[in-house]
């Protein structure tokens, strides 16, 4: 998916050419279907585009508004005019969400407007703070994605380039110190990460109590909501999927980069149909140094044995991961299921999954392979993801191609959640939900390192009315700007870092590496402390749960009490 923010020539007669070649679609009996449009430029300014056949379904974004500059009315004042030089798209009237989010795409074909859809300009807006880069009063509200933890997000356009994006905004006022630390993780790994592969960061900033990613948004959903909607599995359907999410972990592994929660939740689908792998917060960076973790973390479902038992464990706990999703998505059920955590542990532990009758013997040897309970036995241990994608199972996938980003979609036609998501009111505040008065506002403010940041100064109307209100759109903080490999901070000061030598007991060191839990099954450190038959139990005499991996499982990791 591309943004836009790339505005046609103005030299638009040179620029504006009939499509060399008609992508054809079928509407009922026709084929490429004859389109018009109307553009209101003003209350008394308004042309018909394709009222002389010049406009068809086959046309772009990008040629509609070339045509939509070409026939900006020469009489305009000269304060139009101006205005039109800032014009670099279209949306429409009534404001919808899916449309005005396509039309923002360039060279996306309008097979998707309707017949007489009327259109207005969409203007350029200078950012804020143009020489400390975006803030949170650049960006419109437009939705709500999903909320989680400590964090919601939203779906965001940035005034001045037109561009969709979703907004991840996390709360630091109110969580530990861990979950800060998995925030500041997260952004260094997503900044070191640029692949076609992985969802994109372009940007992080903060505020007195929140920190924002800025990310590529992905229209389609997740996977989950995918297998929702297409309700019956198939396994070359399957095979598809699972080859891009295998190259989406290579890519994480090549850069020594341990993701540690691979599930289909955090596989998000573009609008063309491919997937990227999303939410790094449990990712981390393994060294030569520091070849294994040990935290216990993640979601329990997918979780490898040896990490529950806060073993040692290094990237192979990714392919045990990759196994249980592979038979989610070739059956739509999950590996292991239970109403009560500990017959969950114990499945994980000790017993194999049931396979459905119709799945192929190439299938079933390889997610029996990716889920074997020993690491050093797992598919992958020896020679990493190259054994993986040689399996049988595999076999006709060109996996080059899906890392150049060549291949055919496997979701042909996905479904945009834009049809579906409700606007959010336009009076709307993203952080309209702090209360308190401005000097507790404040006071609850940490800064964290890497993320950049200005304390707020209080206005003198917030002065004279008590510091009950706060504007974020005229002080906001700096911003980090996406680079390539890195983020650069535009600052000209060092606002944002923390000085060590200044550190007191009251001080946080965020440079200590803690990890945290995630669990679908609610507070996973209170389910544990009544686990006390794992720390004791023993092998099983009879075979009947198939292979155990040890004499005891113990889930009691050594630094509990830091998680």
């Amino acid at each position: 998916m591309r943004c836009c923010g790339i505005r046609p020539s103005r030299k638009t007669k040179s620029f504006i050419t009939e499509p060399t070649t008609i992508r054809t679609f079928v509407t009922g009996n026709f084929g490429v279907a004859r389109l018009q449009v109307e553009v209101q430029y003003s209350e008394t300014s308004k042309v018909i585009i394709g009222e002389n056949n010049e406009l068809n379904s086959a046309h772009t974004t990008s040629y509609l508004l070339s045509k939509a500059l070409e026939l900006y009315p020469n009489e305009s004042s000269k304060q139009d005019q101006s205005k039109m030089m800032k014009m670099i798209g279209l949306q429409t009237k009534s404001g919808d969400l899916h449309l005005d989010y396509l039309l923002s795409l360039p060279d996306y074909p309008l097979d998707f407007l309707p017949q007489n859809t009327i259109l207005v300009p969409y203007y350029s807006t200078p950012l804020l703070s143009p020489t400390m880069g975006v803030s949170l009063g650049d960006f419109q509200i437009k939705a709500k994605l999903g909320e989680g933890g400590f964090s919601k997000v939203f779906l965001v356009r940035l005034r001045s380039n037109g561009c969709f994006y979703a907004l991840k905004q996390m709360n630091k006022s109110t969580v530990s110190e861990d979950e800060r630390q998995r925030m500041i993780r997260e952004r260094d790994i997503m900044s070191e990460i640029e692949s076609p592969l992985c969802l994109k960061l372009f940007y992080a900033f903060q505020t007195a109590n929140y920190c924002y990613l800025v990310l590529e948004f992905l229209p389609g959903g997740d996977l989950q909501q995918f297998i929702v909607k297409t309700k019956t599995p198939s396994e070359q359907q399957a095979k598809l999927l699972a080859a891009e999410v295998l190259m989406s972990i290579e890519e994480l592994h090549s850069n020594k980069i341990i993701y540690r929660d691979l599930k289909i939740e955090n596989v998000l689908v573009d609008n063309e149909g491919h997937l990227k792998l999303a939410d790094f917060g449990f990712a981390r960076k393994l060294t030569d140094s520091k070849k294994f973790a040990g935290t216990l973390c993640g979601t329990l479902s997918s979780a490898s044995p040896e990490l529950l038992k806060s073993e040692k464990y290094d990237f192979r706990t990714d392919y045990y991961s990759m196994g249980v999703l592979i038979y989610e998505l070739a059956t739509y059920q999950p590996l292991f299921a239970a109403k009560e955590l500990e017959d969950l542990l114990f499945k994980i532990a000790f017993t194999q999954p049931e396979f459905p009758k119709t799945m192929s013997k190439e299938l079933k040897n390889l997610i029996l392979k990716l889920i074997c309970k020993e690491p050093e036995k797992r598919l992958g241990s020896k020679k990493g993801i190259q054994e993986i994608i040689q399996h049988p199972w595999f076999k006709g996938i060109d996996f080059q191609a899906i890392r150049e980003r060549k291949n055919t979609p496997p979701i042909q036609q996905p479904s945009l959640i834009t049809k579906e998501l409700p606007l959010l009111d336009p009076t709307f505040q993203i952080e309209e939900d702090l209360g308190g008065i401005l000097t507790q506002r404040l006071s609850l403010g940490k800064k964290l390192s890497l993320f950049t940041y200005t304390a707020l100064e209080p206005t003198a109307a917030e002065m004279k009315n008590g510091g009950t209100t706060l504007e974020f759109n005229s002080r906001t903080s700096k911003t980090m700007k996406c680079k390539p490999t890195t983020l650069e901070e535009v600052s000209d000061d060092n606002s944002g870092e923390i000085n060590k030598s200044t550190l007191n007991d009251n001080d946080i060191n965020y440079n200590e590496e803690i990890d945290e839990i995630d669990t679908d099954h609610g507070d996973l450190t209170q389910n544990l402390s009544r686990c006390n038959m794992f720390s004791t139990i023993m092998r099983p005499k009879s075979n009947e749960f198939g292979p155990v991996i040890s004499n005891s499982f113990n889930l009691y990791p050594r630094d509990f009490q830091d998680l």
